[in-house]
């Protein structure tokens, strides 16, 4: 993104969480809108923004914003998420591509921070995790399934990169490893 010295006008991050990107996109985009499904991680997200003291505007939507009509700041010219895909359902998944292809036009950018299945789809099932100290579920979609899906609503592929080379140390799993991938609408 900061390769590209563009400016957007308008960019949603779907699944900020605290907010960790949310600086970093609003010194490229005039306009960003936040927005995660957990009202606490949102809440400290806010905080970090204010320490911050971003220049551009910052706005913060805490529920599902693929049930919104008319979200703010729409259309989009830059589509954020990381980390969110591998948490959805088949349906919430088609949600929110629709939510997607309503709401960005032509030259949209979308840019995804995904963990995928290396080989195939790996699904965790209600499993414990060290990391996070709690259960949880998850499906890693490969990377070809993921692209797909944005492809059956208008985006074509950009870049498609692993995130860490090969001996990294953030390579931890043989199942899944993390994908950068930067798609824009036609």
């Amino acid at each position: 993104l900061y390769k590209s010295n563009r400016t957007y006008n308008s960019c949603i991050e779907i699944g900020a969480g605290t907010c960790q990107w949310t600086y970093l996109l609003s010194k490229i985009s005039k306009k960003v809108l936040a927005t995660d499904t957990c009202k606490g991680m949102l809440d400290i997200g806010k905080e970090y923004i204010l320490k911050k003291k971003s220049k551009n505007k910052i706005d913060f939507y805490y529920g599902d914003i693929c049930e919104q009509k008319n979200p703010l700041n729409t259309p989009y010219d830059l589509v954020f998420i990381s980390g969110l895909i591998l948490y959805l359902s088949k349906d919430q998944f088609n949600k929110l591509t629709k939510f997607i292809s309503r709401h960005t036009k032509s030259s949209t950018n979308l840019v995804l921070r995904e963990p995928v299945g290396i080989k195939k789809e790996y699904v965790l099932d209600n499993v414990y995790s060290e990391e996070l100290k709690t259960n949880y579920s998850a499906i890693y979609r490969t990377e070809k399934t993921i692209i797909e899906k944005f492809k059956k609503i208008n985006f074509i592929i950009e870049t498609n990169e692993w995130l860490h080379p090969n001996n990294s140390k953030f390579n931890k799993w043989q199942e899944t490893r993390l994908k950068l991938i930067s798609l824009r609408r036609i």
